[in-house]
């Protein structure tokens, strides 16, 4: 199968695939909103939706935000909202967030084009399995970021549906996306910047105007696909033998949605401490987890190489380093925090304790494991606490609940409402007719 099969497989969607995949496409747009509700109420994301509002006024406010903008910009406050805490969800197969670069983009294009919820969602799937298909087939080299690359073909898929294109339009729209494929760079993230946050929300850009420009009649060869995927993995050689994946069943299915705000391969080790906090707390109930962690004379983490070529930031001293360091997630959970945002507050940055558990800790890299998988050794009072942690909620064979998507979800809104007007907006995601117009989803206070 080829991309121009693909998108027309996927335009022709049937009720049996839209009933499978139904629940986890509503609990990823839920997630989603939320994350972006939640980062929109920062300083430097609140500033961006302001300074969109002066060059691209419209009529859509992202939810969480205050600001009326074209569907674009809304788009684009709402993936960089989406991904400020790290909280948002990704697809292990594709190495990336497909969702992220679709569900901002649908829900304001959507809400601009006057479309229904069912509408939306179905532009979304779409978007969905065009990304994570180009991500499995398109690895990046080291060196570079994920967002803004390959993400942005699913979005840009998305955005020819909800713009009621042909298939051969939106074919003609994908190749464009692919004769202009961004590299993003990791470096910003190494250097403690947030630069990387502003990858994705360029992409809803592009995407919609390379979807615009196929409609006008541009064209492009689909074959570009190869060119692009070779350019991303600095590899010449691959143009000859690429191919585009051929998967017959909803990719959706087997993403993942975060309990904890941190890069993914952080989740696993988090898990792990959190066993020996759980633990503790039934030994020594007497005392409290900070002085049990004072105790604390050794830690060794052991992870997979995929886990260090990304997240091996050490003493990190911002929010972004510290969302990608394997050795801070661990020494924080130790140390008796939860890995929301708030621990990525002043406050948890220079905590005494965490850093000193942090700068001590041992990380080693294994090829032992036969998947995603963390090894964590605590030594205390001459005993050593270990477990191995291969799976964590959100996996595919370990999904997150409704209700437990509902409750993040809840948890995030409520800095913008009441927990019970919070818990009933999350819900609304979930429970809505496909027949409800977007626009009346978007409006938080509704």
């Amino acid at each position: 199968m080829n991309l121009s099969d693909d998108i027309q497989r996927w335009w022709r969607l049937d009720q049996s695939t839209s009933h499978v995949v139904d629940p986890p496409l509503r609990r990823l747009t839920l997630d989603t909103v939320a994350c972006a509700i939640a980062g929109l109420q920062t300083r430097e994301v609140s500033s961006f939706e302001c300074a969109r509002a002066v060059s691209s006024p419209g009529n859509v406010v992202f939810p969480g935000g205050t600001r009326a903008l074209n569907a674009s910009a809304a788009a684009s406050v709402g993936a960089m909202a989406a991904c400020w805490f790290e909280f948002c969800e990704g697809h292990e197969l594709a190495h990336g967030r497909p969702g992220l670069h679709v569900v901002p983009l649908t829900l304001a294009l959507g809400a601009a084009l006057d479309k229904t919820y069912g509408e939306v969602l179905r532009a979304t799937l779409i978007g969905y399995e065009i990304g994570a298909r180009a991500g499995i087939a398109m690895r990046i080299r080291r060196g570079l970021h994920v967002d803004g690359t390959w993400g942005v073909l699913g979005a840009t898929a998305a955005a020819a549906n909800l713009l009621g294109m042909t298939v051969e339009r939106a074919v003609a729209a994908v190749g464009i996306a692919a004769s202009q494929i961004s590299t993003s760079l990791y470096r910003p993230v190494a250097a403690g910047m947030t630069a990387r946050n502003s990858y994705v929300a360029r992409a809803m850009e592009d995407a919609v105007l390379f979807a615009q420009a196929a409609d006008a009649g541009v064209d492009a060869a689909v074959d570009t696909l190869a060119n692009a995927a070779a350019e991303l993995a600095g590899d010449a050689r691959l143009q000859d033998s690429w191919q585009w994946p051929s998967i017959d069943t909803p990719l959706l299915v087997q993403g993942y949605l975060k309990p904890y705000a941190a890069v993914r391969h952080a989740h696993y080790g988090i898990a792990a401490a959190q066993q020996w906090r759980n633990q503790t707390s039934v030994q020594h109930a007497h005392l409290d987890v900070a002085r049990r962690a004072e105790r604390i004379e050794r830690v060794t983490l052991t992870v997979y190489p995929e886990a260090l070529q990304y997240c091996g930031n050490r003493a990190p001293q911002s929010m972004i380093q510290a969302q990608f360091s394997l050795s801070y997630a661990v020494s924080r959970v130790l140390a008796g925090y939860d890995i929301t945002p708030a621990a990525y507050s002043r406050e948890a940055l220079q905590d005494p304790l965490a850093c000193r558990l942090e700068r001590d800790m041992i990380v080693i890299e294994t090829r032992a494991f036969s998947r995603r998988a963390a090894r964590l050794q605590v030594d205390v009072d001459g005993a050593s606490f270990v477990t191995t942690v291969d799976r964590v909620d959100g996996d595919p064979d370990q999904p997150m609940t409704t209700d437990a998507v509902v409750n993040k979800a809840a948890g995030l809104i409520s800095a913008s409402l009441p927990s019970a007007d919070a818990r009933a907006y999350s819900t609304r995601w979930i429970e809505a007719s496909p027949d409800t117009p977007v626009r009346a989803l978007l409006d938080l206070g509704g």
